[in-house]
């Protein structure tokens, strides 16, 4: 797995990208502080293709476009304990920074506001071997 990002994750405003075997996962513009962010994603494809990742804040989250389903992970020392969510257009749905997921499946041209908390932590993705920290 090869993963390309471009863009700092942890203040600031701007475009940041996440590039995975040469295919464009997701596009975001965003707007953060170490304290808060707002940011608009557009979800081109599941990332299936990876591991279970978690985010460097909380977030909630809001599909304005498309939907998408995921499977969201609670423990990183047992793969085992996940269930699923359907993201429905126009709910929230929050993500606490302790946990991971993997986007399963898309649908539409898929766009989500995210509003987040404060920087925690870098994003980790979770493996069998345990959690392993992201390069960003």
């Amino acid at each position: 797995m090869i993963t390309q990002r471009s863009g700092s994750l942890k203040s600031g405003f701007g475009r940041y990208t996440s590039v995975v075997n040469g295919k464009l996962l997701l596009s975001r513009w965003r707007l953060t502080w170490p304290w808060a962010g707002i940011m608009i994603n557009r979800i081109h494809s599941p990332d299936t293709e990876r591991d279970p990742h978690s985010h460097t804040r909380w977030f909630v989250t809001v599909c304005l476009r498309g939907w998408y389903t995921e499977r969201v992970f609670t423990d990183p020392d047992n793969l085992t304990a996940w269930y699923w969510r359907i993201h429905q257009p126009w709910l929230p749905y929050f993500m606490p920074v302790k946990y991971a997921h993997t986007i399963t499946h898309t649908h539409g041209k898929l766009t989500t506001l995210m509003i987040t908390g404060r920087w925690r932590r870098p994003i980790q993705f979770w493996t069998k071997d345990g959690p392993v920290a992201s390069e960003d």
